[in-house]
Order: C-alpha cells, then structure tokens, then sequence
C-alpha cells in the first residue's frame, strides 16, 4: 500500500463509524457524525450554503469522500459531485491512476471506488481491506460513514452489472 493510500484509509477509519453500529448513532437524519468526521467537514468544505440538506450535513457518499481525501492531506482540491470526481480524476491523471472495473484482488486499502448506474445514480466509497472473516469492506457515508462488503458491488446486491454504466477504481499516485 502506497503512503497516500494509507493516508486516505486512516482518514476514513477515523471518520466512518464502525461497521454494526446502531442506525440511532449513525443514521441519518437522526444521527450523529463522529466529531473527526465533523471537523474534517468543516476544514474541508467551510461553506455549504445551498447544498441540499443530506449534503450540508456531510451524509452523502461524494461528500464523505471529498472530505477524506482533503483532509487527509493527498489532494486538498478534490471535488465532492460523482460527475465531478471522475472528471477531475481524468484531468489529473498525473495525481490519480484509474482502474477501470478492478477486480476485488487489485484493490488496496485508501483506494477510492466509484460507478454510476445507467438510471443517473451512482455511489463512491473508500475501499478498507478485509476484516477478520474475509469480507470485503468499503467506508461510505450513506449513513454518516457505515462500512458496507464490497460484496454488494461485485455479486450484484446493489445495482446489476447490465445496469452500471461505469465502475473505476481510483489509486493516489505517489
């Protein structure tokens, strides 16, 4: 693992919740983001005046990801919007390698996985490792940072791969 993998993974460890915790901690709109998390929001994207609601709060995947990269001190330009982001990896092909449809044996830990889906929507997240039972485990912020298998992107539990119109993964160059 590169040092700005690692960097991106410490930052999203720190941030997301773990994996099992309760939906009345992590949950949005109830929920409560970690305070590393908050902070990091705050440094990262100070004004979010005319974000929608689920945004402003930092409870979206782009935004979660945005903020981790920042603050982790790799790339304090990247942007927050699905769009954005794989727009911006293209034109910054020197800082970001992009891996299209990695197969889970390529991923390491901090690298950034992306699709969007042929009906418009899309979800990043950071990719964690494996846990101790061989799981495959990505840190996201569908709700406030919970880590989701990676299972779910490759057997197709979230969207089929007929339906994916894209699916990258994202690696900070050194």
């Amino acid at each position: 693992m590169t040092s700005k993998n690692m960097k991106i993974y410490n930052m999203a460890k720190r941030c997301a919740y773990k994996r099992g915790t309760k939906r009345s901690t992590r949950g949005y709109p109830g929920g409560h983001p970690k305070k590393a998390y908050k902070d990091a929001l705050n440094k990262a994207f100070p004004d979010r005046k005319g974000w929608r609601a689920q945004t402003r709060a930092g409870a979206s995947c782009d935004v979660f990801v945005g903020v981790v990269v920042r603050a982790s001190g790799v790339d304090k330009h990247m942007t927050r919007m699905l769009d954005d982001v794989l727009e911006y990896m293209k034109k910054h092909d020197d800082k970001w390698k992009r891996i299209k449809n990695p197969k889970k044996s390529e991923l390491k830990k901090g690298d950034l996985i992306a699709q969007r889906w042929i009906t418009g929507n899309g979800h990043i997240s950071v990719y964690m490792g494996k846990n101790k039972y061989g799981d495959h485990l990505v840190a996201n912020a569908h709700y406030y940072g919970k880590s989701y298998p990676v299972i779910q992107l490759y057997e197709n539990k979230v969207r089929s791969a007929s339906r994916c119109k894209w699916f990258y993964a994202f690696r900070p160059k050194e």
